[in-house]
C-alpha cells in the first residue's frame, strides 16, 4: 500500500495487486505447440462390474509401467492393448482431450502416464516428442515500434 497520494480530485491510496515480468527485448512465436504420443487403450466389457473395472486398472498400470521407450509401449499396445491402441500421430495439444492435456502437462518425455479413465476403458499416453516454443530476439526498430504501439491510445 501506497502512503496518500494527493490529486486535484482527492486523496488516493495505491495498492499493488499484481506484478507482471516484461520481456521487452523477447518475441514469442505463437502457435499451439504439438506433441507426438503413443497410447495404449485398455478396454472395459460393455457392463463391466468394478471388480472388472479394478482388474482392468491394476492391469493397465502393470504393463504400461514395462515401458521405457515409445517403441516399447508402441509393442506393449500390440500385445496388449485394444485396436485404438498406437499413435494417432503428431497433434496440436489443444486438440486433445482435457483428461489427456492434464496426464501430459509436466510428463516427462519416454515416461507413460497413470491410466486415463476413459468412458469404455483406461487410457495410458507417453509422451514421444514435444515441439519447442520459438522466441528471438526483438530488433530495435521493432523494439520501438512496440513501445509506441503500447504508448498510442486508440480512441
Amino acid at each position: 500500500m501506497s502512503q496518500p497520494v494527493k490529486t486535484l480530485e482527492g486523496v488516493y491510496i495505491l495498492k499493488l495487486l499484481d506484478k507482471r515480468l516484461n520481456e521487452p527485448l523477447i518475441k514469442r512465436v505463437q502457435q499451439s505447440q504439438s506433441v507426438l504420443i503413443q497410447q495404449i487403450h485398455f478396454e472395459l466389457p460393455p457392463s463391466s462390474t468394478p471388480e472388472n473395472q479394478a482388474s482392468v486398472l491394476d492391469d493397465a498400470r502393470q504393463i504400461t509401467q514395462q515401458a521405457n521407450s515409445c517403441d516399447e509401449m508402441a509393442a506393449l499396445g500390440k500385445k496388449f492393448g485394444s485396436s485404438r491402441s498406437g499413435s494417432p500421430g503428431k497433434v496440436e495439444i489443444s486438440q486433445l482431450s482435457p483428461q489427456i492435456q492434464g496426464a501430459l502437462n509436466g510428463l516427462p518425455i519416454a515416461k507413460p502416464s497413470e491410466p486415463i479413465k476413459v468412458s469404455d476403458g483406461y487410457l495410458s499416453v507417453m509422451l514421444c516428442e514435444r515441439d519447442k516454443k520459438t522466441v528471438s530476439n526483438l530488433t530495435k526498430k521493432e523494439f520501438r515500434d512496440k513501445i509506441v504501439k503500447q504508448l498510442i491510445i486508440k480512441i
